[in-house]
């Protein structure tokens, strides 16, 4: 096996990419988007936004990967950083550099492998966009081109990206392992503790810029019925899509946490008191649209009911936990108009 070399620039290309507060961060839609995509042209079992960190690669946005990351001294992402250049490996057991490789020889048993080097604005590259298969095969010039044109998708969405003032607060203020420690691990969302941080950042912002802020409760419907009908890892595998197809419909900059169970929590910047009622009735629109989830044989049709809460800052105590109560009773009032709706609460009691 063959450990990938550091770049000569590995000093400025760390630090390069730990600007770019996206080590250890939640799953974002607009690179969700990119690596489906790679997915579905290239018929392969997995797909990945990869960065190379450190002693690491950590995938950003997987799709068919069961880790977030491995070292980088197997990495094969970490060939690609070092040369700057696409990577095809159309048999790893025929390559002398990874055919004793761990990830060859042991799970996720890693035949075929395409990389292509996602660069930063400040030009260092700081990981890939790979495709893998657990089976050889040929890659075409034409499939290059393709994978070179799903990399300049996602380095032109690097360039426009935008978490929000709170979230970018945070990340900036905490390391990755702290930072990991604020994100549900099965969602990959932030958990309880991150939205509650997340909160008073939004609040201080809000206060200052005299904007109203508005909380989004949200349950999946009869999930205890899903998870008795057809078990828990149905069950996951359900909130994990209704948490991805919902992922899909908030903006950059909203904040999307797991509040507990199946209750999920958005906090949503800026958005019109008017606009309340259609942006809750979109968000659960946007989980049934789709369908049912396939698992397996399975087809599980699922739904979610929302609740919304909006009001300004105010100097009294415990603002934040009077608008989420507030939140939870709009949540309740949708719930009694027979679920699979979106209610807007009048007012913080």
């Amino acid at each position: 096996m063959l450990t990938p070399p550091h770049p000569d620039n590995e000093e400025a290309r760390q630090q390069s990419l730990d600007r770019m507060l996206l080590l250890s961060t939640p799953a974002e839609a607009q690179f969700d988007r990119v690596t489906r995509t790679a997915q579905r042209l290239f018929g392969t079992p997995m797909t990945s936004f990869t960065l190379v960190d450190g002693d690491r690669q950590w995938f950003k946005s997987p799709v068919g990967l069961d880790v977030r990351e491995t070292g980088r001294d197997i990495s094969f992402c970490g060939h690609v950083v070092a040369s700057g250049h696409t990577m095809i490996v159309p048999n790893a057991l025929d390559d002398p550099r990874f055919a004793d490789n761990p990830l060859v020889t042991g799970d996720p048993n890693i035949r075929f492998y395409a990389g292509r080097p996602i660069h930063n604005s400040e030009g260092h590259c700081i990981g890939t966009l790979c495709i893998i298969d657990r089976t050889p095969r040929a890659f075409s010039e034409a499939d290059r081109q393709s994978l070179d044109d799903l990399g300049a998708w996602l380095e032109a969405m690097l360039l426009n990206r935008d978490l929000g003032e709170a979230q970018s607060e945070l990340i900036r203020e905490l390391e990755a392992t702290r930072r990991e420690m604020l994100i549900d691990p099965l969602l990959w969302i932030w958990n309880r503790r991150g939205v509650e941080d997340l909160m008073q950042r939004e609040i201080k912002r809000a206060a200052r810029s005299r904007e109203p802020v508005t909380v989004v409760a949200i349950d999946l419907d009869h999930f205890k019925g899903i998870n008795d009908r057809f078990g828990h890892p149905a069950g996951d595998a359900v909130l994990k899509e209704a948490t991805s197809r919902l992922r899909e419909q908030l903006r950059p900059y909203d904040i999307l946490g797991r509040w507990g169970g199946d209750e999920l929590i958005v906090i949503a910047p800026g958005v019109p008191r008017g606009d309340l009622e259609e942006f809750g009735a979109k968000l659960c629109r946007s989980v049934v649209a789709r369908g049912p989830l396939s698992f397996g044989a399975l087809e599980i049709p699922f739904s979610i009911t929302a609740g919304l809460a909006q009001a300004p800052v105010d100097t009294g105590t415990d603002f934040a936990a009077r608008l989420l109560k507030a939140a939870d009773q709009a949540l309740y009032a949708a719930k009694e108009n027979g679920r699979g709706t979106a209610a807007v609460w009048s007012g913080v009691t």
